[in-house]
């Protein structure tokens, strides 16, 4: 954490966007752990560990970013794969690093037309 803020000051990156990369790496890191170990692990005690039921979690994944037409299809992908890489190594702050590693080059790679800065459900509608 100290290394991040001297690099950060180093740089003269504002504060404020430090936080909120922290801010956003916390509900990553959230998001991992309720979906490796609530709809994962518990797909697979019933249905094994196979390609078939990363799949089908990633459906779900995806299913709640509905109705955001950038969101949905990388989120289908990053949660088939983040379960079997979830799988090999068990790390939550791993994937959730990755995670939002992606999610930000996802968002600077599209435009705000489409991605409405990342809002899901009615608040995609309202922005």
């Amino acid at each position: 954490m100290a290394a991040v803020m001297i690099v950060c000051w180093m740089r003269a990156i504002p504060a404020h966007l430090v936080y909120r990369w922290f801010v956003y790496l916390s509900w990553c890191i959230i998001q991992q752990l309720l979906f490796q170990n609530m709809v994962y692990r518990r797909l697979a005690a019933a249905f094994g560990s196979s390609w078939r039921t990363s799949i089908c979690a990633g459906a779900l994944f995806a299913a709640l970013h509905i109705p955001n037409p950038i969101l949905v299809p990388a989120t289908f992908l990053w949660g088939t794969v983040s379960t079997r890489m979830f799988e090999s190594r068990p790390s939550i702050p791993a994937l959730a690093l990755w995670q939002a590693l992606l999610s930000i080059l996802l968002y600077w790679l599209t435009p705000v037309e489409l991605n409405h800065q990342f809002r899901v459900g009615p608040g995609y509608w309202t922005w």
